[in-house]
């Protein structure tokens, strides 16, 4: 659990800079008539890494929020979807695959 624990930790931190990158190659792909981006955050936000994701998600909307109030990304606001996978592997693919049908989102985090 202990090496679980670490490997979540080391995500989080590391998850901004995959925020960035995965919004900006997104962004740079998309049609310039999108009124919003929209990315999808699907994390463990209870259970037993709930600790980790909601730090997570936090970091995301902290830097979405940012880069609203500078404008977007090329005018578009970004706007973030969070889902909780309860840390199951079997509800995080449902999730994702919900995500895609019903919210068509640009971006995965």
């Amino acid at each position: 659990m202990r090496d679980i624990m670490n490997n979540m930790r080391v995500a989080a931190r590391s998850g901004t800079r995959a925020v960035v990158a995965a919004i900006a190659l997104a962004a740079v792909s998309a049609a310039a008539q999108t009124r919003e981006h929209v990315v999808a955050l699907v994390a463990p936000l209870t259970g037993p890494a709930a600790v980790y994701g909601s730090e997570l998600s936090a970091g995301v909307q902290a830097y979405l929020a940012q880069l609203n109030k500078q404008g977007g990304i090329k005018g578009v606001p970004p706007r973030l979807l969070v889902h909780d996978n309860k840390y199951q592997a079997s509800l995080t693919t449902d999730l994702v695959k919900a995500a895609i049908e019903k919210d068509h989102p640009l971006a995965f985090i």
